[in-house]
């Protein structure tokens, strides 16, 4: 004789865990004006806990904005970097922005404008989809009213958010293995934004590396083609970092030279570039590494000025900002 009894399936004791939380914001006045945005109370007193210094804002085009937050209090703001996320989607007032969080300091970002339709965005091809792949080349208009988003626990289909298509089934070793693999492929594009090049031993910083990393690009902002070091004991025993290949050969002589270096205050040294076993190394720079105190982990920007002359940023390890 069948069982009558039915199979059930198990209740999550934690419904935050598995529902993404929503939630938006419309652009004022003052919102350009500050140059920041203000994180909702209520998401700051259940997640703000969680959030680290940066957070991850990503577009249904694929691309991944680094945003760091102030905090004060209660209270958390987009700041560093967001501005430059406005001016790139040329977001005005009267636009509204709503804010999946997907944990980890990552949210999935829509944008729709005055006519209460979303934005076509940009192109991007570092990883997401064409504007024609995307949204078809057209607006997406929504009729909600905005008492009906600000409600809902689900906004559009979960195809704008294509960063599920990366989170596969997969064991918690390997999990992690993937986060990591993709922070680092942002933290790379990001850099290539920047015109900012690095070496292949990049691919092993830490999670609070690369949050450090991000925000030494943002306060420095380097104009010209860049590479970045992050300093290990040998850099710091020997006076020496490796030039990223990529840089070496485009911007440095394929033989050994002296070139001039310079700090933020103007100061100036005569370092040595060679090449050794298809590496180019910059020599002679303990006398920069001691005036600035360098230690382990500081982050440094060498930017190209002219030919051979270079700008040296560092941004220590210990800096709270």
């Amino acid at each position: 004789m069948a069982s009558s009894r039915r199979r059930t399936e198990p209740i999550s004791s934690n419904p935050l865990a598995e529902t993404p939380f929503h939630f938006f914001k419309v652009i004022l006045p003052a919102t350009l004006e500050e140059k920041k945005l203000r994180i909702p109370e209520k998401f700051v007193r259940k997640f703000g806990d969680e959030l680290s210094d940066v957070a991850k804002l990503r577009v249904p085009n694929g691309r991944v904005w680094h945003v760091r937050l102030t905090k004060d209090g209660n209270k958390i703001w987009f700041h560093v970097g967001w501005n430059d996320f406005v001016k790139y989607h040329s977001i005005c007032v009267g636009y509204f922005l709503v804010f999946k969080y997907g944990k980890n300091s990552n949210f999935d970002v829509l944008i729709f404008d005055v006519s209460a339709c979303e934005i076509q965005y940009p192109y991007y091809c570092g990883g997401g989809l064409k504007n024609d792949e995307n949204n078809l080349g057209s607006k997406r208009c929504k009729v909600e009213e905005l008492d009906e988003i600000k409600t809902s626990d689900a906004i559009g289909d979960e195809s704008e958010f294509k960063k599920a298509v990366c989170k596969v089934e997969i064991s918690s070793s390997d999990e992690e293995n993937e986060r990591i693999k993709f922070d680092i492929l942002d933290l790379v594009a990001v850099l290539k934004d920047f015109g900012i090049t690095v070496g292949c031993k990049f691919r092993y910083i830490s999670a609070e590396e690369r949050e450090r990393a991000i925000t030494a690009v943002k306060l420095f902002k380097p104009k010209n083609p860049s590479f970045m070091v992050i300093l290990r004991p040998d850099n710091l025993r020997k006076g020496r970092v490796v030039v990223p290949t990529k840089f070496a050969k485009k911007c440095l002589s394929s033989k050994s030279k002296w070139i001039k270096l310079q700090d933020s205050d103007g100061s100036e040294w005569s370092v040595l570039t060679m090449w050794y076993r298809k590496c180019c190394y910059m020599r002679r720079l303990r006398g920069l590494l001691r005036k600035k105190n360098s230690d382990l982990g500081d982050i440094c920007i060498f930017e190209l000025i002219r030919m051979k002359e270079l700008k040296v940023s560092v941004f220590s390890a210990s800096s709270t900002e």
